[in-house]
């Protein structure tokens, strides 16, 4: 068998039919309603994702304007000492100043870097760490302090430094900004800001007006204004869509691409003290973990549903093929020649229905069969009696034949006598006694051979009595093949070599029919021969019967005799060629006997052809050949 044909077997099979079913009915909606909660899930955790990012974007940047506010308010401390020290217009006291730092330095100085206050020339009165004064003078926002504004300034970075400043003007009595104090703000309290607790994966970005970085939260603790450059500080460019709405001055949530190359979702703030956008970004990845999980976990109940509804099918398809196997085998068994077989109806109620239906068609199968058996011994035994008939016939015929060469011989000695008186005349009387018992002794021979005649006339009766019994037996048995093969048709597939063998049986009748018609042809002519030969004996009777009475005048009319021999010679010749023809009758009844002899031993063999396939749809053993008569 080909590869396509067992695929094609494969594809048949009701437990593949009903897993593919299964699996296209319950594949597709399983698939969607995964998607379905995969996709909520997602939404619904992208929407939380943004809100949480935003918030916390909101309340960081809240933090660090606070923390702004309380410097704010430390340097007022410093403002408002250096103010009480007696500043003249033109500068402050020294002494005052650094008494004024020394009063704050409990206030937070270690928010700074350094604190130094200056006149409105830029010139450093007083320093927290006068090893490390900066000149202010030529700083633009040193310009707008001393023009009696606070200012915030974003860090910047100074000869491989950063400053972070917030400065407040001193202002004296009359109004007037006689100085002003700068605080260099600790970059590295930056981690502190920005880095509160936050979930695993989150992540915070502080970026300048100008889209440069200031602080990420991956760079961890800042030790010193140089590690914070080398991470990236102040160098590296950020330019996203939340970066630039929170510039914008709007706050909210936005999925980007952060300058990592990574999809995120970010809540965003602005800080406006310092100008600042501030981030709060968490990897999609991350935050969709739940989902990935929730996809692996869909999978698995979806590989899990699957195999349930694999094994469901498969055993469900079993469950439902087991009572249809079982019938197979039932009707291969029956296909093979047991039709004794039966099958238990069981399964379900139309299994059930086909199981009796069934054993019902082998139970007619069966009888069917018996049948059949029984009457290829009819027929048997008619085609015995037709033989016996026959060799009966044939045993009569010649019997018949050996009467006739006796006949025959009669009257060729008749001949010799009328030749012998027609020469001897004086031996006339002599002969004309022995001629006369001749004479009767021949019309006994004529009569004996007229009544076998008539006798096989009779017997030709009897063969036409069976030839009407081969034609009823091969009607009956046309009959009994048109019956089997109805049943066969009603029985279909499993039925059609019983239909073979039904046509076979119908044929042999037929042939068998036939051959009976050509023996009442045969018999009709053996007939009409035999009415032949009776009419010609009797005729011969009568010509016995007229050669008497010449004889009797022969003693009175011997002058007649010579005519009267003519007249027996001329008798005798056709009396020879009655007999023959009679011996060519008796030939022709003998071929007719072989004849029915052959058609009775045909008709046993069809008997016996008829039993041995009813026995083998038994499943028994074939006999042997049937005797011929």
């Amino acid at each position: 068998m080909s590869a396509s044909k067992q695929r094609t077997n494969l594809f048949r099979r009701l437990s593949v039919r009903l897993t593919i079913g299964v699996l296209a009915v319950a594949l597709p909606g399983m698939a969607l309603i995964a998607v379905l909660l995969v996709s909520e899930s997602t939404t619904s955790l992208t929407a939380e994702g943004e809100i949480a990012t935003a918030s916390v974007a909101s309340a960081v940047a809240l933090r660090v304007e606070d923390w702004l506010a309380e410097r704010h308010d430390d340097l007022q401390l410093v403002v408002d000492e250096a103010g009480s020290a007696g500043a003249s217009a033109m500068g402050l006291n020294a002494r005052a100043v650094m008494s004024a730092l020394d009063s704050s330095s409990n206030e937070g100085q270690g928010d700074y870097a350094l604190i130094e206050v200056t006149d409105v020339a830029g010139n450093v009165l007083a320093a927290s760490h006068p090893a490390l004064e900066i000149d202010p003078s030529d700083e633009p926002w040193f310009r707008v302090a001393a023009s009696g504004l606070a200012v915030d300034v974003s860090p910047t970075e100074r000869d491989g430094h950063i400053d972070w400043v917030s400065a407040l003007p001193i202002v004296d009595e009359d109004g007037a900004t006689v100085g002003v104090v700068i605080g260099y703000l600790q970059t590295t309290r930056l981690a502190d800001l920005l880095n509160p607790d936050l979930p695993e994966g989150t992540e915070i970005v502080a970026v300048d007006a100008d889209h440069q970085l200031v602080y990420d939260t991956v760079m961890g603790d800042i030790a010193n204004d140089e590690s914070l450059l080398a991470a990236g500080a102040l160098s590296q460019t950020i330019d996203n869509a939340a970066v630039t709405r929170a510039l914008a001055g709007e706050q909210g949530s936005a999925a980007f691409v952060d300058y990592h190359g990574r999809d995120v979702i970010g809540g965003f703030s602005g800080i406006d003290v310092v100008g600042w956008a501030l981030i709060v970004k968490v990897g999609k990845d991350a935050l969709l973990a739940p989902v990935t999980e929730q996809q692996q976990r869909a999978v698995q109940l979806m590989a899990l549903g699957t195999l349930l509804a694999v094994a469901f099918a498969v055993m469900f398809g079993w469950r439902i093929t087991r009572p249809v196997r079982a019938l197979t085998e039932a009707a291969r068994d029956a296909a093979a020649g047991r039709l004794d077989v039966r099958v238990e109806p069981r399964g379900s109620s139309e299994l059930i229905v086909l199981g009796s239906a069934l054993n019902s068609m082998l139970e007619t199968c069966e009888r069917l069969v018996g049948d059949l058996v029984t009457a290829g011994v009819d027929v048997n035994s008619a085609a015995s009696e037709l033989s016996a008939s026959s060799d009966e016939l044939a045993a009569t015929t010649t019997q018949q034949s050996a009467a006739v060469s006796q006949a025959s011989a009669t009257t060729e000695e008749l001949a010799r006598a009328s030749a012998t008186i027609a020469d001897t005349v004086d031996e006339v009387a002599a002969q004309t006694s022995e001629t006369r018992d001749n004479l009767e002794q021949a019309q006994v021979d004529m009569q004996t051979s007229s009544e076998r005649t008539l006798a096989l006339a009779g017997r030709v009766q009897d063969i036409d009595g069976l030839v009407n019994l081969i034609n009823d037996i091969a009607d009956q048995t046309n009959l009994l093949a048109l019956n089997a093969a109805i049943e066969a048709a009603r029985a279909g597939e499993e039925g059609r070599g019983f239909a073979v063998v039904a046509e076979e049986v119908r044929r042999l009748a037929e042939r068998s029919k036939g051959s009976a018609s050509d023996i009442a042809i045969i018999v009709d002519g053996v007939r009409e021969e035999t009415n032949a030969t009776v009419m010609a004996m009797e005729k011969g009777a009568k010509r016995m019967q007229a050669g008497l009475l010449l004889l009797d005048r022969v003693t009175d009319a011997a002058g007649h005799v010579r005519l009267t021999t003519q007249q027996q010679r001329s008798a005798t010749s056709q009396v020879v060629e009655t007999m023959d023809q009679l011996t060519d009758a008796s030939r022709q009844v003998s071929a007719t006997a072989q004849q029915i002899a052959a058609a009775a031993g045909t008709l046993a063999d069809l008997a016996g052809n008829l039993k041995a396939s009813a026995g083998t749809t038994n499943g028994e053993e074939p006999p042997g050949p049937a005797n011929g008569a």
